[in-house]
């Protein structure tokens, strides 16, 4: 239904910082109005909007942004709340309004302020939780760095998988960062720094996880059609997917051993159109822990499963290796965006706008978002529909 049906033409973040000074609904109308004039349009062009405002934390609702732009034609809207593939989710459901024909032009978001009075696994205030948390909160076991903590455990005990396997990420995705000036942590590490890193979940340790920051980050979608007019580049979505797995949850996967992105994987290159692995210049794998960056490698084809590690040692994701692997810095070194970064970084990528960073001749991009039972991919390109 996609297949180059859809194309991305502007993309823009906010300032990333640990505490900007204001809530996220200043944050949600700064990044979707600075995304839509980078595409060359203004408010009123646009008829479609949607957000990702996280399941349990504070956000900003879609109409709240497209009252505050003053967006008067808008005839699709959509909050994509609950389960899915983070802020990705948002964008998918964008596409499809745009090749449905609900709408011509959208703008997706993800907006987010950090929780300032809240510690990793424990309750939020006010804020209802899901039910399966009920069952975990009292045992301190409420937080996705214990759930795949396990997940990397069992991959270590199956397949070898070492801590220097997770760090050599760490170390990669800090190198891109110190040439992204929206990045918060620049400084380079070594893998010394990261096996003195202390842990936070083992085999987590500090460097292995991404941090909340306060930030918003906005892409612009629309018709091939209306593409060619704007000015930039167009990048076409040649597939979405997702998908949960047989049993989407974190604690009661039937294998430990991959997550749910193999599912969503085999269903994004199905739908390819002939492009593969080989054919991807540049990879924005979702980070939220190093282990899903690694798992992502397996599930999308790069290796097999359990020769992730081996593959980022003898291949290189980092600057100068075979496979750029998350060229902003990802949310390890960005901060915590929930995968939208990621998303903006391939739409830059493809248009040739990667500043410092840019991938030369980059012509493809994988995207994938989410960990655990949460997972979903896209696959972009920058070359004539069809092509």
């Amino acid at each position: 239904m996609i297949a180059d049906r859809v194309a991305l033409v502007g993309s823009a973040w906010t300032e990333i910082s640990r505490d900007a000074g204001r809530g996220e609904g200043d944050l949600a109308l700064d990044a979707c109005l600075a995304a839509i004039r980078d595409a060359g349009l203004e408010p009123s062009d646009v008829d479609g909007i949607a957000t990702y405002p996280g399941g349990m934390v504070a956000s900003v609702s879609s109409t709240y942004v497209l009252q505050g732009l003053g967006m008067q034609n808008v005839r699709w809207y959509v909050d994509a709340n609950g389960n899915g593939p983070a802020a990705m989710t948002a964008v998918i459901e964008a596409a499809l309004a745009v090749a449905a024909g609900a709408c011509e032009t959208a703008v997706a978001f993800r907006a987010y302020a950090r929780p300032r009075h809240h510690v990793a696994g424990g309750a939020l205030p006010d804020v209802r939780m899901p039910p399966d948390i009920t069952f975990k909160l009292p045992y301190g076991n409420a937080a996705a760095t214990q759930w795949i903590a396990m997940w990397a455990t069992r991959h270590m005990h199956d397949f070898g998988t070492r801590p220097e396997h997770l760090g050599r990420i760490a170390v990669s995705t800090r190198a891109w960062a110190t040439t992204n000036p929206r990045a918060i942590a620049r400084d380079p590490i070594t893998l010394d720094d990261y096996l003195a890193s202390p842990y936070i979940s083992e085999p987590f340790r500090k460097l292995d996880c991404d941090f909340p920051v306060d930030a918003a980050v906005a892409v612009v979608l629309t018709t091939p059609e209306r593409a060619r007019d704007l000015p930039h580049r167009p990048v076409h979505l040649r597939n979405a997917s997702v998908a949960p797995g047989p049993r989407p949850d974190w604690d009661q996967a039937p294998s430990y051993r991959e997550m749910s992105a193999a599912y969503a994987a085999r269903d994004l290159w199905s739908g390819a159109g002939g492009l593969t692995p080989d054919d991807v210049d540049v990879a924005l794998l979702y980070d939220g822990f190093t282990f899903l960056t690694l798992s992502w490698l397996e599930a999308l084809g790069f290796c097999a499963l359990g020769e992730g590690g081996a593959f980022i040692e003898d291949v290189g994701i980092g600057p100068g290796g075979d496979l750029p692997v998350n060229t902003h810095g990802g949310n390890l070194s960005e901060g915590r965006t929930h995968g939208m970064g990621q998303i903006a970084e391939a739409v830059r990528q493809l248009q040739g706008r990667g500043a410092d960073n840019q991938v030369a001749d980059a012509s493809v991009a994988v995207v994938s978002a989410g960990g655990g039972p949460l997972a979903g991919a896209l696959l972009l390109h920058n070359q004539e529909p069809g092509a």
